[in-house]
């Protein structure tokens, strides 16, 4: 072997380096050292980068374990795993404890683009399930005659998703009743506006107030009122009489 082919000396970072990682190998011959490029540089006392230009040059003379994967790494590698199982979007993002979702979807189609992963699991297609399954359970909790407030409380959602979803049901048809919050407009045929006006009228017969017709029917009171005012006009319902309250004090003569 001639002095150029002999392999220069190694110097003291790689030294250091080589006997953190063979006392490693030599106690857990199986397993990868418990060092990232960042962990094994803080501890030899060089940067990152110095840590990988050392751990190349020395993997190729010698027979040195592997390192543990990065951070970025070991994510990715469990969010493959969870595809696997199938796993969902938002399944993902709780396992992994990722509150960022704009985050999560960018790495799935990291992974998904370098086929790495065979599908992709997207952030608007669960929400789609996630509002399939909320309108369904909507809609059977309504057929078994549950009021609007005691869905909100059971679901646990408040009341601008629950009025959402009321209203996709009512636009698909899936619930045979008037349409939401009906305002008498040049649109609303008199059918319509006679049928609700019926049912208001059915309702307060019953002894409901104008709140608990509105709850009942998921209406806004403001239609309540304005159902009420319409029979009122045409003498279908009984006008309410108030008593005058009389006055406290009594006028003074002149």
């Amino acid at each position: 072997m001639t002095t150029s082919e002999r392999p220069r000396p190694l110097n003291q970072n790689e030294k250091r380096v080589l006997e953190i990682l063979q006392t490693h190998k030599h106690e857990h011959p199986d397993k990868p050292a418990p060092y990232t490029l960042t962990k094994l540089g803080k501890e030899v006392g060089i940067t990152r980068e110095g840590a990988r230009q050392i751990y190349i040059r020395l993997s190729k003379r010698f027979e040195l374990p592997r390192l543990v994967q990065t951070v970025k790494q070991e994510r990715n590698e469990r969010i493959k795993n969870l595809v696997e199982q199938r796993g969902t979007f938002f399944g993902i993002a709780n396992r992994l404890k990722i509150t960022d979702h704009k985050k999560l979807t960018y790495q799935l189609r990291t992974l998904f683009d370098q086929k790495q992963i065979s599908k992709r699991p997207t952030y608007e297609e669960e929400r789609a399930e996630r509002r399939e399954v909320l309108e369904y359970e909507i809609l059977h909790m309504r057929e078994k005659g549950y009021l609007p407030q005691e869905i909100i409380k059971i679901l646990h959602i408040h009341r601008g998703k629950f009025d959402q979803r009321i209203r996709t049901l009512y636009d698909r048809g899936e619930i045979p009743r008037i349409k939401p919050n009906l305002v008498i407009t040049k649109r609303t045929s008199h059918e319509e506006a006679a049928a609700f006006d019926e049912k208001v009228k059915e309702l307060r017969e019953s002894g409901l107030t104008h709140a608990q017709i509105a709850e009942h029917l998921g209406f806004r009171k403001y239609d309540i009122a304005n159902s009420i005012h319409r029979l009122k006009i045409r003498g279908e319902i009984e006008v309410r009489k108030y008593k005058k309250r009389k006055d406290a004090t009594k006028s003074n003569p002149c």
